[in-house]
Parts: C-alpha cells; sequence; structure tokens
C-alpha cells in the first residue's frame, strides 16, 4: 500500500513538474514570440522592399530595352537612309563629271581638226556641268561643317529687298522653262536687317530653288514682312508656290538629314537633298527657324525666319 502510496505521490509529483515545465516552456514561446515581433516585421518588411525593387528593376529593363529597341530601328533607318543617299550622289555627281569629261574631249577633237564652230556652246555645256557639280560639292561641304561646328556666321547690315530680287533672278529662268512665274514683296519696315548675308542669301535661294523647280504652269510668291521671334524683332520670309504640294508622310522627313522625298535613280530633280537641312540649321544658327506647309494638289508654303537685329556671332549647329 505504502508502495502504492508512494507511487501516487510520486506521480503526482511528476505530474506538477511537468505541469511546471509546459507553463514555463509555453511562458517562454510567448515571451520570444513577443520579443521576436518587431523582428519578423521588419524581415516582412524587408521582402516586401525587395520584391518591390526587383518589380521595379524589372520594370526599368523593359523600358531601356524598349527605348535601345526603338534606337535601334532609328540606327538602323538612318544608316539606309545614308547607303541610298550615297547611292544617289554617286550617281549625282557622276552624270556632270562625265558631261565634262565627254565634251572636253569632243572640244579637244575639234581643236585638234580644226572644226571648231561647236566648241563655244561645247564650252557652254562644261562649265554649266561643271558649276552643276560644284554647287553639289558645296552643299556637302557645307553640311559637314554644320554637322562639326565649323560653320563660322558673319553678320551684317544689308539690304533685304535687293538680296531677294536678285535671287529671284536667278532661280527666274527655271520658273520660265516650267512655265512659271515669280514675284517678290517687301514690307518697308523689313527692308534692311542684319544677319549673315552670304547664308541668307544661300537660305533664300534654296527655297526659291525648290519652288521653282516643283512647280509647273503656276505661281511662285515671295513676301517678306516683320514678326517676333522670342520677343524680339525679326522678319519672316515666306516662298509660296502653286505646285503639285508634298504628302503628310514625305513632310515630315523634309528637314533630315540624308533623306530625299524622291530618293530612286529615276527621279526627275536632281541634287544632294541637303539644302532643306542645311537651309534649316543655318536658319536657327542665325536665331531663326524655317517651318513648311503643304498638301498634295494646294502647293507649298515655306516661311525664314530672322532675326532683324544685331546678334552675336556663333556657329552653326
Amino acid at each position: 500500500m505504502a508502495l502504492v502510496a508512494n507511487g501516487y505521490a510520486l506521480g503526482g509529483e511528476n505530474a506538477l513538474l511537468g505541469a511546471a515545465l509546459a507553463a514555463l516552456l509555453g511562458g517562454n514561446a510567448i515571451v520570444m514570440a513577443r520579443a521576436n515581433a518587431g523582428s519578423f516585421r521588419d524581415l516582412m518588411a524587408a521582402q516586401f522592399k525587395s520584391e518591390r525593387a526587383a518589380e521595379e528593376l524589372e520594370l526599368r529593363v523593359e523600358e531601356r530595352t524598349a527605348q535601345l529597341a526603338v534606337a535601334t530601328r532609328r540606327a538602323q533607318a538612318a544608316n539606309r537612309a545614308k547607303s541610298i543617299f550615297l547611292a544617289n550622289m554617286s550617281h549625282e555627281l557622276r552624270t556632270p563629271l562625265n558631261a565634262v569629261i565627254g565634251y572636253a574631249e569632243i572640244v579637244q577633237e575639234d581643236l585638234e581638226s580644226g572644226e571648231t564652230e561647236r566648241s563655244s556652246a561645247d564650252l557652254g555645256r562644261i562649265r554649266n556641268a561643271a558649276n552643276h557639280l560644284l554647287a553639289m560639292i558645296t552643299e556637302v561641304l557645307d553640311f559637314s561643317r554644320i554637322e562639326a561646328g565649323k560653320m563660322e556666321l558673319a553678320p551684317e547690315a544689308f539690304d533685304l529687298t535687293m538680296l531677294l530680287n536678285a535671287s529671284a533672278d536667278d532661280v527666274r529662268l527655271t520658273a520660265e522653262k516650267n512655265n512659271s512665274v515669280i514675284s517678290v514683296k517687301v514690307a518697308p519696315s523689313v527692308a534692311n536687317i542684319y544677319a549673315d548675308q552670304m547664308r541668307v542669301r544661300q537660305c533664300v535661294l534654296n527655297l526659291m530653288s525648290n519652288a521653282a523647280k516643283f512647280t509647273h504652269d503656276g505661281e511662285i510668291v515671295v513676301e517678306a514682312g516683320p514678326c517676333r521671334i522670342d520677343g524680339e524683332p525679326g522678319v519672316a520670309i515666306v516662298v509660296r508656290d502653286t505646285g503639285k504640294g508634298i504628302a503628310p508622310d514625305d513632310l515630315k522627313r523634309l528637314f533630315r538629314p540624308f533623306v530625299q522625298v524622291d530618293n530612286t535613280k529615276t527621279r526627275k530633280h536632281d541634287g544632294a537633298g541637303l539644302g532643306l537641312v542645311i537651309t534649316r540649321r543655318l536658319a536657327r544658327a542665325m536665331g531663326g527657324n524655317v517651318v513648311a506647309e503643304s498638301a498634295p494638289g494646294r502647293g507649298s508654303i515655306f516661311t525664314l525666319y530672322l532675326r532683324s537685329t544685331p546678334m552675336a556671332a556663333k556657329q552653326a549647329a
């Protein structure tokens, strides 16, 4: 009985000891849970922050990848445009050069044979072809200087009316060949301006020449009037024609380097195709700009904006 009693006594003690141990362990677990509650929340917050950063990084990578794809396509398009441009230029340069060589050989043969009746006309053809070749080479070199930032401007006061009339006279023969007329109107308030006279003439001639080339049985009107450029006095030179006009998609590409509206080898009009690009960059270098408006069948309007007062000489860019 004692053993039993002792057994019962011992069993009771063990139960009390187990209960006490369980209570102690449970209390420790609660204490540890409370102690680690802050670090657990920090861990979850850090994990959430890491996941969010990873998502943002993934988005940035996707954006940069898309930007790189766009840049790559643009670079490829620019390279294609340059290749087409160079192919066309090789043809454009060879044509007048072949004319110079061919007619020079004819003149030489005529001189050797003593039959020089046609030599004068042939020499005229040589001169025209050489001038045409020089104009294209000059255009390419001008563009190269602008791209390299090496073209200096020399502003001076000059008679705008005289410059516009002289430029119109230079392209009048082309206009008359296309059965078109050209006229010039200048507001008295802008008869005299201050800018780089040679470069203004280059810009104006580019715009007038294009109008004369692409206008048949029509009219080209050149008008100059006052305007404001960034609050400063300026002049707007408008070249308006009644030609066939330009399609919207082609209009967007007019001022892009190495891009020509008609870049096929069978195109009707020759040239390097850099005239408008050079014109816009020169205009911007002189503190102005060039804009174009056109629609098929409705002609074209090119407006050259120039400052009319002195500004510091700067490089074309």
